[in-house]
């Protein structure tokens, strides 16, 4: 796998867990985090690659795949926002931290043969 490759794998995407709002079992209610919350994340995640030597895009999103955040290294090459989004989309969907995502794809192991997504 090439460097650029790796960066991409290691934060193109996070997904942002959201928990339920209380214990009380609310059905369909959930903390929904807050714009400057997904922007740190972003950006945290941008500066560690950075210091690796990776140029990513890091996208955060919500439980339903909507994009709350989105930071480009300004080296990184204009494919990875669409690679980054779409990776935390499939991620959300799936119910899948990227780092599970990406340790599976490496394995052989393709989104579409995934039967266990608890």
């Amino acid at each position: 796998m090439s460097h650029t490759l790796r960066g991409l794998a290691l934060a193109a995407a996070i997904l942002l867990p959201v928990l339920p709002a209380s214990a009380q079992g609310t059905l369909g209610s959930f903390r929904s985090p807050t714009l400057g919350y997904a922007d740190r994340l972003a950006a945290e995640a941008v500066k560690s690659c950075q210091g690796s030597g990776y140029r990513v895009v890091a996208v955060v999103v919500d439980r339903a795949g909507q994009v709350l955040a989105l930071l480009r290294d300004e080296n990184a090459r204009a494919h990875a926002i669409e690679i980054a989004t779409r990776k935390a989309y499939t991620s959300a969907m799936l119910g899948y931290e990227t780092a599970k995502l990406a340790a599976n794809i490496a394995n052989g192991t393709t989104p579409a043969s995934i039967t266990q997504t608890s």
